[in-house]
């Protein structure tokens, strides 16, 4: 399963990135992004905000 959802940049509200995120099971994720440190920050906010993925 595959989902693309875009996102405003934390740094610029008005600047937005296109995110793959692939579930690989019961609470993991693979997330991609043209720029790494937002697949970084995504893995670090993760799936519900309290920082688990």
């Amino acid at each position: 399963m595959s989902e693309k959802i875009i996102i405003p940049t934390p740094d610029n509200p008005e600047r937005t990135v296109d995110i793959d995120i692939r579930i690989c099971g019961h609470r993991s994720a693979v997330i991609t992004a043209a720029n790494p440190e937002i697949a970084i920050q995504a893995h670090k906010t993760g799936a519900n905000g309290d920082g688990y993925q």
